[in-house]
């Protein structure tokens, strides 16, 4: 019989505590005649390697991949394109090229968002995972919020989202976005994602306007 090991860092109260309750436990085995289990220190105790994964119960889970940089290429051949016609906005978010990327193309005097979903985006049910869709809306809106507003920046305040259908991971998934009411502070959002000619998602969303200067395309500005 082992007992738990005492975690690392334990305040001297738990330790005390912890101290008491195997005194108490070798008095109850030593009464039955059975050996008394000794408490592994912590400078005892060897130094683990870092596994590629951990096991939990009856699953075994992968160890997540850190964040590639923002400023890190990828080039190889199977690494994930933009649909044809967008292109990157130019600023760096570790997240958004983790699930994405994403695009985004001008359009007469509004703007339109899109993203190839793959495998890594689907569900235990095969089809589009709602966070990603979530995460997709939030960058649409917050584009749609500031691409003809220079020299400013937001941050999502609240987003409310709406699922109407199923999406398919391997097609390509657009997103539309318009604001509705600008305030001194705050801008009011709405729009859409679909595939094709189904819609997958309806939004609407309030983000806070914030100063500061907007990044830069090579043509110039956004």
């Amino acid at each position: 019989m082992a007992l738990p090991k005492c975690p690392p860092g334990m305040g001297r109260h738990r330790q005390w505590h912890a101290t008491q309750a195997h005194q108490l436990l070798a008095t109850w085995l030593a009464i039955r005649g059975e050996v008394v289990p000794r408490i592994e220190s912590t400078s005892e105790r060897e130094p683990r390697e870092n596994p590629a994964s951990v096991t939990a119960s009856h699953r075994t889970i992968p160890r997540v991949r850190p964040l590639r940089s923002a400023a890190m290429a990828i080039d190889t051949a199977d690494a994930p394109r933009l649909p044809d016609g967008f292109r990157p906005f130019p600023y760096e978010d570790p997240f958004e090229d983790y699930v994405g990327p994403f695009g985004y193309r001008l359009e007469g005097d509004g703007i339109r968002l899109a993203f190839q979903s793959d495998g890594r985006h689907a569900n235990t049910g095969g089809t589009l995972h709602g966070g990603m869709l979530m995460t997709f809306a939030d960058y649409a809106l917050c584009l749609a919020a500031v691409w003809d507003q220079p020299g400013e920046k937001c941050v999502t305040v609240s987003c409310d989202c709406h699922f109407v259908a199923p999406g398919t991971p391997g097609a390509v998934i657009e997103a539309s976005g318009e604001v509705v009411r600008r305030t001194r502070t705050l801008a009011f959002v709405r729009g859409e994602i679909w595939e094709g000619d189904r819609v997958l998602l309806s939004y609407s969303a309030i983000v806070r306007r914030l100063p500061g200067a907007r990044p830069e395309t090579a043509a110039g500005s956004l």
